[in-house]
């Protein structure tokens, strides 16, 4: 049903006001600069007049809107009461789509006359760029911080999606192809997929392609759950469990369910059992999918959560005998990675083996005698208590003769944890 009629014939762009929940539509009508303001009780009105056609929208973590100004080559920042009118970023020839990642507090421009996505970031200005080889029309964030991204190829053919993850590579992999010929246009990310609207054939149609972009958090405003992979202290073989935590710290909002989707090359990590976390409330979990490297959880709460830092559950693994010392694994939680240490707890002289040679280097250490060339004193905390000292060269000798250390000791074994 039309919520809005008459007030332009070439409406491009709608966004939602977060101050108070109006919603603002764009014009590329000749002539018409304005945006118009749409009131959720009823109503129209002017919300701004900029020096030219207001072809894309979004909002900003303050509640400002961003427009870009195809034809004026520039993109325009304006207060959430439709005041204070200023350019902002640099002039681009033909700004379209933008989106806001709160991942790196940046708006994120696509043009089309560009073969990337610029970036601004709020806080100091300084920009940036994120793909390559593309023709961007339209930008969409989802809640993991991956940028989605419609537009033509190096041959100006249409219909084609990319999906950008600035936290693994600035590079730009093809997500997904439209099933007939078409011009992308619009991009909208909604609760398990993308919605598109597109032309095709001198008609419109709309395409919807199912993604799992994330942990979805309910409650007020959009908090994000994360891998906490710098707590992961393993061993190679044994194993090892990775939280996923919710941060809360220092926010205002409140939490009162969560669906979450982690996944992992199966080929590499073996999943062992799931372990519910603090976060309260029904907890539900789904391992169906764990041979494939998918695994589920849902919960819902009766009152709000807010405040600190809560694990949503914690997941346990096993490295495959297949992965080598080196090698990294990603789990696709915020993509968190994973990798296993290149040398052995103990060897701290790095020549393949641990031995009393390597005990001698602790040792010299703590008198501060010089080591062997290329020694790394780091390799001699067994323990794992991040200190080196005495008790590491005990529990080195104790292994190399055979006798009992503790059974959560490092000796001679493959560390694995966050990737440096």
């Amino acid at each position: 049903a039309a919520v809005a009629t008459g007030f332009d014939p070439f409406p491009a762009d709608v966004e939602l006001a977060a101050a108070n929940g109006d919603w603002l539509v764009g014009s590329s009508a000749v002539g018409n600069t304005s945006i118009t303001r749409i009131a959720r009780e009823g109503g129209q009105s002017t919300f701004a007049t900029l020096p030219d056609n207001a072809f894309w929208l979004t909002t900003g973590p303050d509640g400002e809107i961003y427009a870009t100004l195809c034809f004026a080559d520039q993109t325009y920042r304006i207060n959430p009461d439709g005041t204070g009118l200023t350019a902002f970023g640099p002039s681009l020839p033909c700004p379209l789509g933008l989106d806001y990642r709160p991942q790196d507090n940046s708006i994120y421009i696509a043009s089309i006359e560009r073969d990337h996505l610029l970036s601004v970031d709020l806080g100091d200005g300084s920009t940036g760029q994120v793909g390559s080889g593309l023709v961007p029309w339209d930008v969409a964030v989802g809640r993991s911080g991956k940028i989605y991204v419609t537009g033509l190829d190096a041959d100006l053919l249409g219909g084609y999606i990319w999906v950008i993850d600035p936290a693994v590579s600035p590079a730009a992999e093809l997500f997904a192809i439209a099933p007939s010929p078409t011009d992308l246009l619009g991009i909208a990310l909604v609760e398990g997929g993308i919605v598109l609207a597109a032309n095709a054939a001198d008609f419109g149609e709309v395409y919807f392609f199912p993604v799992d972009d994330g942990p979805r958090i309910g409650g007020e405003g959009d908090l994000l759950a994360r891998l906490a992979v710098e707590e992961v202290d393993g061993l190679l073989g044994e194993p090892f469990e990775v939280p996923l935590v919710l941060d809360m710290a220092g926010s205002t909002r409140e939490a009162t369910d969560f669906t979450v989707s982690l996944g992992w090359t199966p080929g590499q990590l073996d999943f062992v059992e799931i372990t519910e976390g603090d976060f309260g409330g029904s907890f539900v979990e789904d391992v169906d999918q764990v041979a494939a490297g998918i695994l589920g959880a849902t919960a819902s709460r009766t009152t709000g959560l807010s405040g600190g830092v809560r694990t949503l559950f914690s997941a346990t693994f096993n490295l495959d005998a297949s992965v080598n010392p080196g090698d990294r694994s990603v789990l696709t939680v915020e993509s968190g990675s994973l990798c296993v240490n290149q040398w052995l707890w103990g060897d701290v002289d790095r020549d393949g083996t641990v031995g009393s040679g390597d005990a001698t280097q602790i040792l010299r250490h703590l008198v501060d005698l010089p080591l062997a060339d290329g020694a790394d004193i780091e390799l001699g905390d067994v323990n794992r208590d991040g200190v080196v000292n005495g008790v590491d060269a005990v529990q080195i000798l104790r292994y190399l003769v055979e006798l009992p250390i503790p059974v959560e000791s490092g000796v001679d074994a493959y560390g694995v944890g966050a990737c440096p």
